[in-house]
């Protein structure tokens, strides 16, 4: 049986092993931020005028080279790594939305949903995913305390058995938000219950510092209070 999708993607990051990516050495900080480094404005925020390494890149390569050492004419060392990772961009002048194939472990362009076309039932739950919110079973919350509000909080979305699961990372209020969308009232209830342990934790604690990251309210009247999106 064809495992359902769950996500789509507006964009995701890839490998590719043909473009090389350049650090500089870091006892050369000092060098670079004399000669190369520049404050940047709205319009331009990166005007650092690193090195065009073109024709290093192709030398390299001409030697089957992966890795190799460069220095610039300010005597700031460079070094280079073959392969880098990239946003894949959008697929086409469409937008239509990736997926990804567990069976062939790739992501995938999908035929007929794109960005303003999205599946019904999903909703953007991460900056660049669209989670399949109709179909969620059960939920289960996990947090942190020591931290700042939901920085290491997580809902597992979960859809069914053998491992059909989601997890969503610190976008709790719009996942609370989604729930009620689709009518999970019950669902939503429960992840109320949770993320109220969660703020009795933080109201309780002995520090200062976590105490102060404790809301003042219960769940259900800070997700509500957070509808603007």
């Amino acid at each position: 049986m064809e495992k359902e999708i769950r996500v789509y993607f507006k964009d995701y990051v890839k490998y590719d092993d043909h473009k090389w990516s350049w650090r500089i050495n870091q006892n050369d900080n000092d060098l670079y931020m004399k000669y190369r480094a520049r404050k940047g404005d709205k319009y331009n925020p990166n005007k650092d005028l690193g090195p065009i390494f073109d024709s290093i890149e192709k030398d390299a390569d001409r030697f089957g080279l992966c890795e190799i050492t460069y220095t610039d004419f300010f005597g700031i060392r460079w070094n280079g790594k073959k392969g880098k990772f990239e946003w894949a961009g959008d697929p086409d002048y469409e937008q239509h939305l990736y997926y990804f194939d567990d069976e062939y472990e790739e992501y995938c362009v999908s035929d007929e949903y794109t960005q303003d076309n999205i599946p019904e039932g999903f909703e953007l739950l991460e900056r660049n995913r669209y989670y399949d919110v109709k179909n969620v079973k059960d939920i289960k919350y996990s947090f942190i305390v020591e931290n700042h509000l939901f920085k290491d909080s997580s809902v597992e979305l979960i859809y069914g058995p053998d491992d059909d699961k989601e997890v969503i990372y610190s976008n709790i209020s719009d996942v609370a938000l989604a729930l009620l969308k689709y009518g999970k009232t019950d669902l939503y209830k429960k992840l109320c219950e949770e993320v109220d342990k969660h703020f009795n934790q933080l109201k309780n604690s002995k520090s200062k510092e976590i105490s102060s990251y404790y809301p003042n309210c219960d769940a259900d009247t800070y997700f509500k209070n957070h509808e603007v999106r």
